[in-house]
């Protein structure tokens, strides 16, 4: 299940990394929103309030 989830991701991270740069966004730029969202996942680990 873990290898469908990464594999899934992983085209639906590179279709949308694609359709950008195809609209004009800088490449540079699409990449740091991509970094932007990875590192602004939470951890399902974190201590409940």
């Amino acid at each position: 299940m873990l290898a469908d989830n990464h594999a899934e991701l992983a085209q639906t991270m590179q279709d949308t990394f694609e359709d950008a740069v195809l609209m004009g966004v800088d490449e540079q730029a699409m990449r740091g929103v991509l970094l932007a969202m990875i590192e602004g996942l939470e951890s399902p680990k974190r201590a409940a309030p």
